[in-house]
C-alpha cells in the first residue's frame, strides 16, 4: 500500500452536503484498482427505486490509476479548476466518455477515498472505504440540478499492480 503524506486545510468539492476535508496531497506510488459496479439504481422523490441503464457519461473506466502527482494546470482546466487532489486516469483501458480521461482523487479525513470526474454541469463521484486491497463504496452521478434524484451504483474496487509509468 502506498505511503501518504498529509496536508489539512484544502477545500472540498462542494456538491455533497456531508463535506469532509481532503487530507492527501502526495502518495509515494500509484495505486491501481479494478472496479466492479452493481446495477445503477435511481430513487424517485417518494423513495421508490428502479433500475436505470447507465449513460455514457456515467460509465467509469473498469480500471483506474490513482496517481502520485497533482493535476497539471491544463488538466485542472479540463475538469473545471478542481484545486485539490491527485490525478486519476484509466489504467490500460480507453474511457467510454471524455469525462473519464482525467479526474482527481483525495483521501478524506475519515480515511475514505473520493474520486471525482467533473464536467461543466455535473460528473461522477466515486467514494471508496479506503486504500485497502479490496475497497467497497458507491458511485454517484451528480448534476447542478440539486432537486433531481441521483443515480447510484455500489462498487467493489480490487487493487492490482500498476504498469510502470
Amino acid at each position: 500500500m502506498a505511503l501518504l503524506l498529509v496536508l489539512a486545510g484544502c477545500s472540498a468539492s462542494g456538491h455533497n452536503n456531508e463535506e469532509l476535508q481532503p487530507t492527501v496531497t502526495v502518495a509515494t506510488q500509484p495505486i491501481c484498482y479494478d472496479l466492479t459496479l452493481s446495477t445503477w439504481m435511481l430513487a424517485d422523490r417518494k423513495g421508490k427505486t428502479r433500475v436505470v441503464s447507465p449513460e455514457s457519461h456515467w460509465q467509469m473506466p473498469q480500471r483506474i490509476r490513482l496517481d502520485t502527482v497533482p493535476l497539471s494546470a491544463a488538466e485542472r482546466e479540463q475538469i473545471l479548476g478542481q484545486e485539490h487532489g491527485l490525478a486519476v486516469r484509466p489504467e490500460g483501458v480507453n474511457p467510454a466518455h471524455w469525462l473519464f480521461a482525467v479526474g482527481s482523487w483525495t483521501r478524506l479525513t475519515d480515511g475514505s477515498i473520493e474520486v471525482l470526474w467533473n464536467a461543466a454541469y455535473g460528473g461522477v463521484e466515486l467514494r471508496l472505504s479506503g486504500l485497502s486491497p479490496i475497497a467497497h463504496g458507491e458511485a454517484t452521478v451528480y448534476t447542478d440540478k440539486l432537486d433531481e434524484p441521483q443515480p447510484k451504483s455500489q462498487v467493489v474496487a480490487r487493487q492490482f499492480p500498476c504498469k510502470p509509468s
